[in-house]
């Protein structure tokens, strides 16, 4: 695909898309914007290297993909605070996204996307891995698929509640944790669909027994929905699902909240890295449509 001097090219054949011929530094057509999100929701992440952003460009790139809103859980850039710096110091042992999850679900209304430039990049390492949820639900068989689409699940943040977990990241990240942050829950369905593609998603993060932010299944306890949650998560990062982003430094990345999971290992232990991150303001996921809808879910 490609529109004036942008290219879009995908990076497999199940999720991904580098991008080409976009200056976020400078000013972006409304027709090429058009496109890029197009693009987006095709590929579900875009990829754009070679980019010079101060932080009022990356507040407008994001806005070009929606509203942005203030991260609570970590302290927002010193003037900016749509921007929270992901930082893991080379002194660090824990970094902030580690495991496989799809970000905030336990909010009514989980972000959208969120939008991730590379400031400092560890010199191996440091890589993010997206899994696509279309992809994940496709291939389940259709009895797994009937069980799921009726399921909703309990998520949680009751870990940011948990005075030993909330040390533990405390002392293992020079990151300022915010001391404010309520605990809270929300429930979701098992399968939604996606707002804008109508596709149907496996929407499932782990459970907080095991670092997560999944609470149990509804009408479930916890021990009843173990097996069917961390099935679904093994299932969810099969590797044919994924696509693992090598990060430079000046590299921006779109992702797609709404239908991805993602992970970003802990594996640059004694090197420095930063991200400037974005996040996407959501709605309320919605559900699988019911009796009479595709049983498959493989609509495009």
């Amino acid at each position: 695909m490609a529109t004036g001097q942008a290219e879009v090219k995908p990076s497999n054949g199940v999720l991904g898309a580098e991008v080409s011929g976009v200056d976020w530094g400078g000013g972006v057509e409304d027709d090429t914007i058009a496109m890029l999100r197009r693009a987006w929701l095709d590929h579900q992440v875009l990829i754009f290297r070679k980019q010079e952003l101060s932080p009022e460009r990356l507040i407008a790139l994001g806005r070009a993909f929606g509203d942005l809103e203030v991260v609570e859980t970590f302290s927002g850039l010193s003037g900016h605070p749509q921007i929270m710096p992901l930082v893991k110091e080379a002194t660090d042992t824990l970094n902030v996204g580690e495991g496989w999850h799809i970000d905030s679900t336990y909010r009514e209304c989980p972000p959208a996307g969120a939008v991730l430039y590379s400031v400092d990049v560890p010199p191996v390492g440091g890589d993010t891995l997206f899994a696509s949820m279309y992809a994940a639900h496709e291939a389940l068989s259709p009895g797994m698929k009937r069980l799921v689409g009726g399921l909703r699940m309990v998520h949680a943040n009751g870990y940011l509640g948990d005075a030993a977990a909330l040390e533990d990241r405390r002392s293992g990240l020079a990151m300022p944790v915010r001391t404010d942050v309520r605990v809270r829950t929300a429930e979701h369905p098992l399968v939604t669909r996606h707002p804008e593609t109508g596709r149907s998603v496996l929407f499932v993060n782990g459970m907080v027994a095991d670092g997560g932010m999944t609470s149990h299944l509804v009408d479930m306890t916890a021990e009843e929905s173990a097996p069917v949650i961390r099935y679904l998560c093994a299932h969810a990062s099969r590797a044919e699902f994924t696509l693992r982003v090598e990060w430079e430094p000046g590299m921006v990345v779109l992702y797609d909240n709404r239908c991805l999971q993602h992970n970003a290992p802990n594996d640059y232990q004694g090197h420095r890295r930063e991200m400037w991150r974005l996040s996407l303001a959501g709605g309320v996921p919605a559900g699988h449509p019911g009796p009479g809808a595709d049983p498959t879910g493989t609509e495009r």
